[in-house]
């Protein structure tokens, strides 16, 4: 089973918080830039400050807000325990309880939590992202691409969904369609070093190395101490620019978000421990096209 880590965290943006999530890390990379999922709706708001909202649930989704941004997930949950008890009923509550668990390695925990943010408001999208990135967390990376869909059939200018979106379909190997919804994030938010990287990654796996070289270089100058985006360019560059070789479409190669090192991969393993190969085309939303 392959282990995989992608750690969320939230941008403290203003006491009217909007829920962020960053697509931050899987196996060894350490990414550390904010991807923040704006509320552009109302099915997606997810305030965190809500006046409407009772005083001591504001004050623990406050204080656990930060104690998650410090990188103190364990914090955050202990905060958050008690306050699940005397307010059931709170999406937000939930959404923010999931991102804890997610930062803190506990993805199953994650998953649990999201899907009660989900049962209280089955239309959030921030919560409905958040879930896709957990079950990417889990080696689930085909439902996680199914909630990414889902989440932009509605929301087309998610920038966090089509990153995530992008970052499911390269772990299943299909590079086409990952380029395609990087290059939506990519667009969307062009200081995003974890879209830019992945686009890299994606444009090098179709045979554009130096292009994707190119785009590398700009992940790496939004963030420089980016150990993910350092493998890339390393595997760009000595892997493939060298020999001449390239990944075709459906075929893994190298993934920073589930190998250490660079190399070709060969298969992608499940939570039940089967391999995937050549797995079998999602339906990719209809704005992808």
């Amino acid at each position: 089973m392959t282990s995989i880590l992608r750690y969320v965290t939230l941008s403290l943006l203003s006491l009217f918080i909007p829920l962020a999530l960053s697509l931050l890390s899987r196996e060894k990379c350490s990414f550390t830039i904010l991807s923040t999922l704006f509320c552009h709706g109302e099915a997606q708001a997810v305030p965190l400050n809500d006046p409407t909202y009772p005083l001591p649930l504001r004050k623990g989704l406050s204080k656990a807000s930060y104690e998650i941004a410090a990188g103190n997930a364990s914090k955050a949950i202990a905060t958050l325990m008690p306050l699940m008890k005397t307010y059931p009923d709170y999406t937000a509550l939930f959404t923010l309880a999931g991102i804890a668990y997610g930062k803190a390695g506990n993805h199953l925990k994650a998953i649990e939590m999201e899907n009660r943010a989900l049962a209280l408001s089955p239309h959030n999208v921030s919560a409905r992202t958040a879930l896709g990135i957990a079950l990417g967390n889990t080696g689930h990376f085909k439902k996680e691409a199914k909630e990414e869909i889902s989440v932009l059939q509605s929301h087309p200018k998610s920038e966090t969904a089509w990153e995530a979106l992008g970052w499911a379909y390269a772990s299943l190997g299909d590079w086409k369609s990952a380029r395609m919804a990087e290059e939506k994030a990519v667009a969307l938010n062009g200081k995003d070093p974890q879209a830019r990287m992945m686009l890299g990654l994606a444009l090098a796996h179709q045979g554009y190395l130096e292009e994707g070289l190119i785009m590398e270089r700009t992940a790496e100058k939004l963030a420089p101490n980016d150990a993910g985006i350092k493998r890339s360019i390393a595997y760009i560059t000595v892997s493939l620019h060298h020999s001449g070789n390239h990944a075709s479409q459906n075929r893994p190669g190298f993934n920073p978000l589930l190998q250490p090192t660079p190399g070709p991969a060969t298969s992608t393993a499940t939570p039940t421990g089967s391999q995937q190969m050549s797995p079998s085309p999602i339906k990719a939303p209809s704005v992808l096209h």
